[in-house]
């Protein structure tokens, strides 16, 4: 009994092919069953029109491996057979069977014989079909094993070929077999030989077989060498029948230029190894005739039929063909040009997307009807698209309206159609750049349908190998396509909208490349024309492909590669559009995800001020929608959970009741108890964000001050600054360098050291003369970096040798240089943002650099920051942000700012700052405070 086999029942693997005892083969199943993996038992059995044949063959699985066909990965098993099996009964996934042990043979002279005769043939057999005598077959294996591999090795070679000649002893019949089909005369035999319980018989049947072999090579060699010695004589006046005769000599034994006969297609060399056929088709359908298509000569058509240029077709594919061809399946090469061939046949070398485009009108309307706000993106994707028009109209016009024939050939397109080809397309390539969230993909799929093209996206976050956009070579073990010729394998289109997505994300490996560098020919437009791919190895044409990238920051991207892109900046939603959004588009869509649809428009669960509470307390701070689309996930997730349980009770209740009467009115009830408002959100959501001051006090702490701050993620936020004067003994090693604390970046801590120089040349106290300044921001483990903090840095310097307090709602932003100069800042629309959520209730005032006036007041023209503007001064502006605002109002007031409302002051220098907080005045040899502390 065979060790790891229980009750004399395995898992069925049917084949087309018969595997006999001691042969390796491949085989991949349907079914694998409960095949647990390398060295399991399974038993093989060969299948005809969904017959199992009455005996298989017990197999080990040797290990499993992995071939790519057809851009698809399945899972082949190399196997080896163990011993001979009678089956019992079978279903589709199992066998019962009866293991078949050798019968012991009496020991005769006329056996002995037999042997002796079968070792000599199969030397002789090895010698010719080798050039050798160093296989398997003259390795002195068992008798049993020895007759299975003679007549394995002579039938899977030339038995196929021989068949229906008298090389071949005469096959069983079907009778014989038990009525069971055999596909050739080959087969048949090894049918017979796997039925066969005695070994005698199997042993004079392999002496037969490799007898006739012997036969058939020595005669095949004889007839070629008297063939080629006589037509080598004249060798320019060989006839096509004589080339004829030649190729079929070799195709019938495959010998070689150098008259040595090595292994037929199909079977390695040493004849361990061969086939077992393709997948079978599943049980109970007839298996197709012999007369089924040639996979290479539909291959052959598929690539004739792709519209491959010429040269390209000439110069390459041809050549591949022919080395495709006379390559044996059963080697790795083969796989590896087959593969490479079909994804060569599979690109769109022609197909263009058969959508039509929209008109510009049409295209502002689907824009508009996807997405809210966002003008300034809209308006450039609409410029894009009128290049694009513009372009094609005059392509059309220079061709008399009509494309010639010359370009619809697909044999006159070549890959070499240059930078200055007319069939080149708009060679910008957009970038949107913005926080997570504000809908940069959303975007570039609409972008997609109003240009009319088919849409792909390459995610390029964690690519690290520069192979994953190039290819890799054909050479390595498992290689495939790069990212940008798979996505045109699988749109099936050359000219499709391919999105790239987070390329800032994109790692670097010293091993493996970098893929940022692997993406500068692609979007270079005077290059990506003749695109390289490692594994195409064929220059592909992309000047058709519409490219569109989208980051969340600039840093992170190589300067070359930021060359090639046109930046559109995405800035964060206002609590205004998020309210738009949220009503418009989110609520909506998960009511219909949640099928509360009639439900809450019905019973008016949610409105618009429910909306307005979320907003304002749970998500206001974050830039993008996808925390207000969790928020408003939650609440649709607790009303479900509410009308399941109600109805759950009332079901109940009604049947206890037996009553119709009061099931509207119960219904009605509870729908009320379900209304949202702004007192449950805290129920469904939790805690409120916490927004605006803490204490009822006016002023800051001494030595405290807010600043505001620009996060990595696009939002804003108030950051205080804290500092205090302490004696150098109590500062460890310290000799008056400061101590800066809080995760401060370099850049930060410079600010900090020219804000330092700056009071100590202009404004250091005697008392603060001869200590040591120490430096802190909040919240501790968040790194913190940039030079817009320098101006808060200045005033709670000064804040500390003053001995005044800085006003709660007063908040600053500004780059300061060693001369006292400010410089401008970026994010100033959401630290205003920030400042108005954190800050208030108070009325608000926001130090801010002169030269970002124009920036502001841009951004209030254009209605990003969901404000208007109360009224001007010359060095200050006055504008209300309540996030809810529309309309304007009166600027002619000159009272007192409004409460929720904001005070913006622009600086040039430091001197004006500490003028504006402290009421200092600054001469030109020093500083008096003759002017009274000032309280906002």
């Amino acid at each position: 009994m065979i060790a790891g086999m229980t009750n004399n029942q395995l898992p069925l693997w049917p084949t087309d092919s018969v595997l006999l005892p001691s042969i390796r083969a491949r085989i991949s199943p349907d079914n694998w069953g409960d095949v647990s993996g390398v060295g399991s038992l399974v038993l093989v059995a060969p299948e005809r029109n969904g017959t199992i044949f009455g005996y298989g063959c017990i197999a080990r699985i040797i290990r499993i491996v992995k071939i790519v066909r057809n851009g698809q990965v399945r899972s082949v098993a190399v196997i080896r057979g163990i011993n001979r099996a009678k089956i019992l009964e079978y279903n589709r996934n199992q066998a019962r069977f009866q293991e078949i042990e050798d019968s012991v043979e009496e020991s005769s002279q006329e056996f002995e014989k037999n042997v002796v005769k079968l070792r000599e043939a199969t030397e002789r057999w090895a010698s010719l079909w080798n050039g050798s005598d160093d296989t398997r077959l003259s390795n002195d294996p068992d008798t049993s094993q020895m007759a299975d591999l003679a007549i394995w090795a002579v039938l899977m070679s030339i038995g196929r070929k021989l068949s229906g000649y008298a090389f071949l002893p005469h096959p069983p019949t079907s009778e014989a077999l038990n009525g069971f089909p055999a596909n050739h005369e080959a087969d048949a035999l090894l049918l017979a030989m796997l039925a066969e319980v005695r070994l005698s018989s199997r042993v004079i049947l392999a002496l037969q077989i490799v007898e006739k072999g012997i036969q058939a090579l020595e005669m095949a060699k004889k007839l070629y060498q008297e063939f080629s010695g006589s037509s080598s004589q004249d060798h320019h006046g060989e006839t096509a029948l004589q080339k004829s005769l030649s190729r079929l000599l070799r195709e019938l034994v495959g010998i070689n230029d150098d008259h040595r006969i090595s292994p037929a297609i199909g079977v390695p060399k040493g004849s361990q190894m061969g086939p077992i056929s393709r997948r079978l088709p599943p049980a109970g359908r007839a298996r197709k005739g012999k007369d089924s298509s040639d996979p290479v000569r539909d291959l052959e058509t598929r690539l004739e039929r792709a519209g491959i240029p010429q040269e390209v077709f000439q110069s390459t594919i041809s050549r591949e063909l022919e080395k495709l061809k006379r390559t044996p399946a059963a080697m790795a090469e083969y796989n590896v040009t087959f593969n490479h061939l079909e994804l060569v046949a599979d690109l769109p070398w022609q197909s263009t997307s058969e959508q039509k485009p929209l008109t510009i009108q049409e295209a502002a309307e689907l824009l508009d009807e996807d997405h809210y706000g966002l003008d300034d993106v809209k308006r450039r994707i609409l410029e894009y698209i009128a290049v694009e028009r513009m372009i094609t109209t005059q392509r059309k016009t220079s061709k008399g309206g009509e494309v010639s024939e010359s370009t619809r050939d697909p044999k006159n397109l070549t890959p070499q159609s240059g930078p200055n080809s007319s069939r080149r397309r708009n060679s910008t390539i957009l970038c949107l750049v913005g926080p997570p969230g504000v809908g940069k993909t959303s975007l570039a799929k609409s972008m997609a349908r109003v240009l009319g093209k088919n849409f792909h996206k390459i995610a390029l976050g964690g690519v690290r190998d520069e192979a994953e956009i190039r290819g890799h070579r054909r050479t390595y073990v498992g290689a495939l396509p790069g990212a940008i010729i798979s996505g045109l394998r699988k749109v099936q289109v050359q000219d499709p909208l391919i999105l790239l997505d987070e390329i800032d994300k994109m790692g670097r490996d010293t091993m493996r490349g970098d893929p940022t560098a692997a993406l500068l020919e692609a979007l270079d437009p005077e290059q990506n024309h003749m695109f390289n791919d490692h594994y195409l190895n064929i220059p592909f044409d992309l000047s058709q492909v519409v490219f569109l990238a989208t980051a969340n920051t600039l840093d992170t991207i190589p300067a070359a590669l930021l060359d090639r892109l046109e930046v559109i900046s995405i800035a964060g939603y206002t609590a205004y559009e998020k309210v738009q959004l949220g009503e418009r588009f989110l609520l909506p869509r998960q009511l219909k995800r949640h099928g509360l649809e009639k439900l809450v428009t019905s019973g008016n669960l949610i409105n618009e001020e429910v909306i307005k509470e979320v907003v304002m307390d749970f998500s206001a701070r974050d830039p993008g929608l996808r925390p207000l689309e969790r928020d408003l996930e939650k609440i649709c997730r607790w009303i479900v959970y509410k009308v399941i349980k109600e109805r759950e009770v009332g079901r109940d209740s009604h049947s206890a009741s037996k009553t119709n009467e009061e099931a509207p009115s119960g219904e009605h009830k509870s729908l009320n108890s379900m209304r949202i408002t702004p007192a449950r959100l805290t129920e469904i959501l939790g805690p409120r964000r916490a927004s605006g001051p803490t204490s009822d006090d006016e002023y800051l702490p001494i030595g405290v001050v807010n600043g505001l701050a620009y996060s990595s993620s696009g939002s804003g936020d108030v950051l205080q600054i804290e500092a205090c004067a302490v004696p150098e003994v109590d500062v460890k090693g310290s000799t008056s360098k400061p101590l800066l604390t809080g995760r401060l970046g370099d850049v930060m801590q410079e600010s900090a050291q020219i804000a330092i120089s700056w009071i100590s040349l202009h404004l250091t106290e005697e008392g603060v003369a001869h200590k040591s300044w120490h430096i802190h921001a909040p919240a501790g483990a968040t790194p913190k970096d940039g030079p817009s903090a320098g101006i808060a840095l200045t005033v709670a310097l000064a804040s500390v040798i003053l001995q005044r307090a800085v006003p709660k709602n007063l908040a600053m932003t500004g780059e300061i240089t060693l001369t006292g100069n400010v410089l401008p800042v970026g994010g100033l629309r959401e630290k205003l943002i920030a400042a108005t959520l954190l800050l208030s209730p108070f009325p608000i005032k926001i130090i801010v650099p002169e030269a970002n006036r124009d920036k502001i007041q841009q951004d209030i023209d254009a209605g990003k920051l969901a404000s208007f503007v109360v009224r001007k001064g010359s060095d200050r502006l006055f504008i209300s942000l309540d996030p809810f605002a529309s309309g304007s109002r009166s600027g002619n007031d000159p009272g007192e700012v409004p409460q929720g409302d904001c005070e913006i002051v622009f600086v040039r220098t430091i001197q004006q700052v500490l003028t504006e907080v402290f009421g200092l005045t600054f001469e030109s040899k020093g500083m008096t405070r003759n002017v009274p502390r000032a309280r906002l």
